[in-house]
């Protein structure tokens, strides 16, 4: 029975002994799997980075879809000035000579008929003495016409330029539209030109000047409107020159 239970005891010994070995060989090899798998993952990550390709490059054409653009717009503002009105003289005739403070009741003409006869033998106009002492004067015809100033002859005075007050499309006969310049539309350029003109008696435009504006909308603006054609202005019957402020507006439609 001794003997029996020694065996055992000896066989239960070796046993946790296989156990405990088997244990420490396990753990290393489950430490050295998971570095392997852990340098195989780091190796499949990086390689990657390591080797690099360049993309292919498309060189097939590429076709874009037309931008239409709304055409562009110009406004034109037109102010005229209405037909001139005559000018009124509101002037006073004031007599130099005062009237007297006080009447006589009595007139001594005793020496008008002197006076009369004296005044005849100045105003006389043409009159030459008569040297045979009968006539005190003598009428000659030419000494008449020289002496005598002949009519005066009324004098035109030029009309006077006045300023522009309102706006009137009536008198504006013919209107050519300015065209947008292509410089302009390309750098998407648009605002107001402010032009100065004189319209002349036979209604064209002259001394066209330009106030304000952009320098890519001047040109056109001032090739338009030097085209235009307005109805005289008429003063008393006569026509007149005229000023007035032309406004020319650039606008593009669209975005």
């Amino acid at each position: 029975m001794r003997v029996e239970e020694k065996e055992h005891t000896m066989f239960e010994q070796s046993l946790v002994e296989i156990s405990a070995e088997t244990k420490r060989r396990k753990r290393w090899t489950q430490l050295i799997s998971y570095s392997l798998e852990a340098t195989a993952v780091v190796v499949l990550l990086a390689f990657p980075l390591v080797h690099t390709e360049a993309l292919p490059l498309d060189d097939s054409p590429k076709i874009f879809p037309p931008i239409y653009h709304a055409p562009p717009h110009v406004d034109v503002i037109t102010e005229h000035a209405p037909a001139p009105r005559p000018v009124r003289d509101n002037h006073v005739m004031i007599n130099p000579y005062l009237a007297p403070t006080s009447v006589g009741k009595t007139i001594d003409r005793s020496h008008d008929a002197d006076k009369y006869s004296a005044a005849e033998e100045l105003v006389c106009v043409g009159c030459i003495p008569d040297p045979t002492g009968t006539d005190s004067s003598r009428h000659n015809p030419v000494l008449e016409s020289v002496l005598r100033p002949g009519p005066v002859q009324p004098t035109h005075r030029a009309a006077p330029v006045t300023r522009t007050s309102k706006s009137q499309e009536s008198l504006l006969l013919r209107q050519v539209k300015p065209t947008y310049p292509r410089m302009a539309v390309m750098t998407r350029t648009q605002g107001v030109v402010q032009l100065h003109a004189i319209i002349g008696r036979d209604g064209s435009i002259q001394q066209l000047q330009v106030v304000s504006g952009s320098p890519f909308l001047v040109q056109a603006a001032l090739e338009a409107v030097q085209q235009w054609k307005y109805r005289p202005y008429l003063l008393n019957g006569e026509p007149v020159e005229v000023e007035t402020q032309i406004t020319v507006n650039f606008t593009l439609n669209g975005n």
